[in-house]
């Protein structure tokens, strides 16, 4: 029904998305905001009539809060700045969380514009490379040793961290976190979030 447009660092700071913002050389890219009725445009009539119709001004600007004040539900795609030829498709249907990726690729996997698109997988690059490639033979055995090292040390290493545990455990609970390198920021915003509540 609708489109306007809104700061994402205002975006951000008034939703806690769970990111931290990269544009830290004063850039502050826009948020598209979609709307799927009137019901759910800003409340705002004149900004509501701009961003059903085109009054010659392009797509309206305003606050976040006013951009999602009668929002019953939000979702959020976030897409990275590219030099490709990028494009964003939001169709009707059966709703789907999962983000489907089409790409113009050549026999090898390359990006090639004069190709038909086709879906490819969340970790294929325009090089050709995937970043989700199965695991291969070594890379399976070198898995179940790591398996076979746990189960052969599981005793020592309990009792090694058991006096560790009952030191830091508080009323006998310990919240344990397990996160790899790439999930590394999401860690460190839930512990400033966590230290700006005055939780320990």
């Amino acid at each position: 029904s609708g489109i306007v447009a809104t700061g994402k660092a205002d975006f951000m700071s008034l939703y806690d998305y769970g990111l931290p913002d990269k544009h830290a050389d004063g850039r502050d890219p826009k948020v598209m905001m979609l709307y799927s009725s009137r019901k759910s445009l800003p409340s705002d009539p004149v900004l509501a009539d701009s961003a059903m119709y085109d009054n010659g001004s392009g797509i309206p600007f305003t606050s976040a809060e006013s951009a999602t004040s009668n929002c019953e539900v939000m979702n959020v795609v976030v897409v990275n700045e590219r030099g490709s030829n990028q494009c964003v498709a939001i169709m009707d249907g059966y709703e789907s969380y999962h983000l489907q990726r089409w790409m113009r690729i050549d026999e090898r996997g390359k990006l090639d514009q004069r190709k038909p698109l086709v879906h490819v997988s969340r970790g294929h690059q325009t090089n050709g490379n995937d970043q989700f490639k199965p695991p291969d033979k070594m890379m399976r055995n070198k898995g179940m040793e790591m398996v076979r090292q746990f189960v052969n040390t599981r005793d020592a290493i309990l009792r090694k961290l058991r006096p560790i545990v009952e030191s830091v455990a508080k009323d006998r609970t310990v919240i344990v976190l397990v996160c790899n390198h790439g999930q590394s920021e999401l860690l460190a915003n839930f512990v400033c979030s966590a230290n700006a509540k005055g939780l320990d």
